[in-house]
């Protein structure tokens, strides 16, 4: 079933059992399994709260609809997991490798993700709200209908991912990477867009009312139809960028770079020239 990297350590007043003794699906549930190996393991019915899993390998494991609430899964590998419905609020996956896994409809609210990698795999419809993100590769993933409404996202590189429909609401997404990326339809009203890239990013039908994009990267990008009112592209390089059929009232241009950029729906605009 998996083989023994090192000797786990018993921590004191705590009921927790050794990796030898596991024989049963509950026994799973007490050990210490930091720094084991659990590759194309089935997890199912087990209840991996607050576990200690950092450092595991679960690559390719079953953990579809797992509790794992809490779980310290710090530095784990779990390319290729299934993971579609797993409950991982408020779990640690700092460091974490990611790729390839099946995370749809998982719920990673209040998760430290930061330095993580997600690239390629699968977010649709997961919840992220409130999340750590900082630093983490979420690079050609699937996170169409997503919800990352108040996470911070701080140097997080979503280029070439898919975001239609997303929730980014009052995100902290500073600095972050959108370069290609489907934001088509997003939520992100409120956001703070500072410096970020968003070239050839597609926006179209966004809500972005009082977004800052203040200083943003945003080249060649399709704000078609989206609602950009009371928005900020202070010193945003825009050029060949795409405004037609926006509601702008409110929004302020001062400083923008608007060279080839489609600007005539941006009635009530500031500071277009």
């Amino acid at each position: 079933m998996a083989k023994k990297k090192k000797e786990t350590k018993e921590i004191a007043e705590i009921p927790e059992i050794s990796f030898d003794d596991i024989e049963t699906v509950e026994d799973v549930e007490r050990a210490v399994l930091a720094g084991y190996t659990f590759e194309d393991v089935d997890f199912a019915g087990s209840d991996l709260s607050e576990a200690k899993l950092a450092g595991a390998v679960l690559v390719n494991a079953n953990l579809a609809g797992v509790n794992m609430m809490d779980a310290d899964l710090t530095g784990a590998n779990l390319s290729g997991a299934i993971l579609a419905g797993a409950v991982l609020n408020g779990a640690k996956l700092s460091g974490a490798l990611v790729v390839e896994a099946d995370l749809s409809g998982a719920d990673l609210s209040a998760a430290e993700l930061d330095g993580s990698d997600f690239s390629g795999s699968d977010l649709s419809g997961a919840d992220l709200s409130g999340s750590n993100l900082s630093g983490a590769l979420f690079m050609e993933c699937s996170l169409a209908g997503a919800d990352l409404a108040g996470s911070v996202l701080h140097h997080t590189d979503f280029t070439g991912s898919d975001l239609s429909g997303a929730s980014l609401h009052e995100a902290d997404a500073l600095d972050a990477i959108f370069q290609d990326a489907d934001l088509s339809g997003v939520e992100i009203g409120g956001a703070i867009f500072k410096g970020v890239l968003l070239e050839g990013a597609d926006l179209s039908g966004a809500g972005a009312r009082k977004t800052d994009f203040s200083e943003a990267l945003a080249q060649a990008v399709d704000f078609s139809g989206a609602d950009i009112e009371k928005a900020a592209f202070k010193k945003a390089d825009l050029r060949g960028s795409d405004f037609s059929g926006v509601a702008a009232k409110g929004a302020n241009f001062k400083k923008a770079r608007l060279k080839e950029a489609l600007t005539e729906d941006l009635v009530g605009a500031k500071n277009v020239k």
